[in-house]
C-alpha cells in the first residue's frame, strides 16, 4: 500500500489487510433454506417505503355525484380496468386485451368525508343496475386518516375554544394562546388552519405536563425545598421513580381515571371549576397526541383503539356526520369484510411515501401533497400556467421532483430548499410555564370558580349515540351519516389545505 507523501503526512507505510473464510453449511442444511432473502426484505422494517405512480389530472367537478363518477371511471380508464360487458362489445380486440375485469375484486378508495357521502350515494343510486361494474359495487371507501386528524383538532378547537365564555378564566386555553401566540389570537379564535390548531394543542400539551411535574415534584420532594424541575432534576430521581409519579398524576390530574361526574356534585364551595376543567384538556389533548403519534408510527391498530372515544368526541359536538360514517366503517372492517379485505385495509389506510422511521402519513394526505404539486409547485407559472399544461404534465411531478433533488444532492444543497429546522420552544414554554406558576392549573383550589365548565363530551357523546341507537330500534329507521348534519358553525379549523398542513416533519 504506497500513497504520495504531502506537508501533513510524509509517508504512509501501514498495510491493511482484512481476513475472511467461507464455511461449508452441515447439519443437513441446504440452499434452499436459505432461499428468503425476497421475504425478508418484504418484512423488514427498513422497507416500508411506498411506490405510487401519480394519475394524469382531470378536469372534473368532484363535488358532485357525478364528478365523483367520472373521476371513479376515468381512473379506472387510466389503470386498464373495465366492465366485462364493455369488453366483450369492443370493436377493437387490442382495447379488449387491454382491459382488465375486476368486477369480482375490491378496489379501496381514500379520501375526506365529503367523497365518501358521494361514494355512498353513487352505491345507492346504482344498487338497480344489473352488472357489477355498472352498480360500483367493487369501490369501497376508507376514510383518510389525514382528513380524520383534522377533524379531531377541531373538535378540540370547538370544545375549548368556541364557547366565548371559555375564553375568560386564568387557565383557559385561549390565554395560553395569548402567551404562545400572542400575534394569532384573533385568527385561532375565529379560523385557524390546521398547523395552527395543531401546534396549539401539542404546545399547551407539552406544557401543561411540564407543570404537572412540578406541582407534584412540589408535593413529593417539600422537604428538600424543591420548587422548579431544575430543582427535581438535582434530586437524580431514578427511572422506577419517576414511572411512579407518572402514574400517579395520570390517575389524579387527567379525567377518566377519576370519576368527573362525582367530583361535580361536591359542594359549591369545595369544588375548583378550573382544575376540573384542567383535567378534561390533558384527557382530550392527549387523545389528540396519541392519535397523531399512532399515525406517525403507522400503528393502525392505535388509532383504531381510539376510535370509540373520538366518536363519541365527534357526536357531542355536533360533528354527527363524521360519527356516524366512522362507526359503520369500522363496523364494516370489524364484523362485515372478509378477514383478507379487513387486513388489506388495515395496512393500507397509513403509507410512508418517504421510507424513513415516523414519517407515515395517510393516503389523503398523499393525495394532497400530488395536489400541490401538481397545481402550484410544478404547475407552471405565467402565461404557462394553464389547465391544458396542467393535466399534460401531472404525471410528471414526481419525475420533476426527482430531478430537484438530484441537483440539490450534487451541489449539496440537499434539503436546504425545503426543509426547515425545528423550532426551538425553550423561551416560549419558560414564559408559559411562568404564566401557569401563577394561575396554578394542578393545584386543587377549593372555591375556585370558573366561567365556563368543559362538559364531559365523551360522556354526553355516548349519551347521544345510545339515544339514537334507542330510537332507531323503536322506530326502524337508522340514521345515516347522508340524512345527519354536520353541526358546521362558521368558525372552526379551516379546512383549505395550505403548504405549512403539508409539511412532512415529525410534529405533524
Amino acid at each position: 500500500n504506497s500513497v504520495f507523501p504531502d506537508v501533513e503526512k510524509s509517508g504512509d507505510r501501514l498495510v491493511h489487510l482484512t481476513s475472511g473464510l467461507l464455511m461449508k453449511m452441515a447439519h443437513g442444511v441446504t440452499a434452499d433454506d436459505l432461499r428468503c432473502s425476497n421475504l425478508l426484505w418484504e418484512r423488514s422494517r427498513i422497507n416500508p417505503k411506498l411506490e405510487y405512480l401519480p394519475a394524469r389530472s382531470m378536469e372534473i367537478n368532484q363535488s358532485s355525484i357525478d364528478g365523483n363518477i367520472q373521476a371513479i371511471s376515468n381512473l379506472f380508464q387510466q389503470v386498464g380496468v373495465g366492465d366485462p360487458v364493455n369488453i366483450a362489445n369492443s370493436e377493437s380486440e387490442s382495447d379488449a386485451n387491454d382491459v382488465v375485469d375486476i368486477s369480482e375484486h375490491v378496489v379501496i378508495v381514500h379520501g375526506e368525508l365529503g367523497t365518501g357521502e358521494r361514494i355512498q350515494a353513487i352505491l345507492k343510486r346504482r344498487s338497480i343496475e344489473r352488472t357489477p361494474m355498472r352498480r360500483y359495487q367493487s369501490v369501497i371507501y376508507a376514510p383518510g386518516i389525514f382528513h380524520t386528524k383534522m377533524a379531531c383538532v377541531d373538535t378540540d378547537w370547538r370544545i375549548f375554544i368556541q364557547p366565548l365564555e371559555s375564553r375568560i378564566d386564568d387557565n383557559s386555553l385561549m390565554k395560553y394562546v395569548g402567551q404562545l401566540r400572542p400575534k394569532e389570537t384573533g385568527q385561532i379564535g375565529s379560523k385557524p388552519k390546521f398547523r395552527q390548531m395543531h401546534e396549539v394543542v401539542l404546545h399547551t400539551g407539552a406544557v401543561l405536563r411540564l407543570d404537572c411535574w412540578r406541582t407534584e415534584a412540589q408535593r413529593q420532594y417539600a422537604s428538600q425545598e424543591v420548587q422548579s424541575l431544575e430543582d427535581f432534576a438535582a434530586q437524580k430521581p431514578n427511572y422506577e421513580t419517576l414511572c411512579t409519579l407518572a402514574n400517579n398524576m395520570v390517575k389524579k390530574y387527567v379525567s377518566g381515571k377519576q370519576n368527573l361526574f362525582a367530583i361535580r356534585h361536591r359542594k359549591p364551595q369545595s369544588r375548583d371549576k378550573q382544575y376540573e376543567n384542567i383535567m378534561l384538556m390533558h384527557q382530550y389533548f392527549s387523545l389528540y397526541e396519541e392519535f397523531s403519534y399512532r399515525a406517525n408510527a403507522g400503528d393502525i391498530g392505535g388509532i383504531e383503539a381510539l376510535m370509540p372515544s373520538w366518536i363519541a368526541l365527534w357526536k357531542a359536538t355536533g360533528k354527527h356526520k363524521y360519527a356516524n360514517f366512522m362507526e359503520q366503517f369500522w363496523t364494516d372492517v370489524n364484523f362485515i369484510f372478509p378477514e383478507r379485505l379487513r387486513r388489506a385495509i388495515r395496512l393500507h389506510m397509513l403509507v410512508n411515501p418517504t421510507g424513513k422511521p415516523h414519517a407515515f402519513r395517510g393516503v389523503d394526505w398523499v393525495v394532497e401533497l400530488m395536489n400541490l404539486f401538481t397545481k402550484d409547485t410544478y404547475g407552471g407559472e405565467g402565461s404557462n400556467f394553464t389547465v391544458k399544461r396542467v393535466i399534460e404534465e401531472s404525471p410528471n411531478v414526481l419525475v420533476y421532483r426527482s430531478c430537484i433533488r438530484n441537483a440539490e444532492m450534487n451541489y449539496h444543497l440537499n434539503g436546504l430548499s425545503s426543509a426547515h429546522g425545528k423550532k426551538d420552544m425553550t423561551k416560549t414554554y419558560n414564559v408559559l410555564l411562568k404564566r401557569m406558576e401563577e394561575t396554578r392549573p394542578h393545584a386543587y383550589i377549593e372555591g375556585r370558580g370558573s366561567a365556563y365548565a368543559i362538559p364531559d363530551m365523551i360522556d354526553k357523546g355516548q349519551d347521544l349515540i345510545q339515544a339514537q341507537a334507542a330510537q332507531a330500534i323503536n322506530t326502524g329507521v337508522e340514521v345515516d351519516g347522508e340524512s345527519s348534519g354536520d353541526g358546521l358553525s362558521d368558525g372552526g379549523v379551516d379546512r383549505n389545505i395550505d403548504t405549512a398542513d403539508m409539511s412532512i416533519d415529525s410534529m405533524l
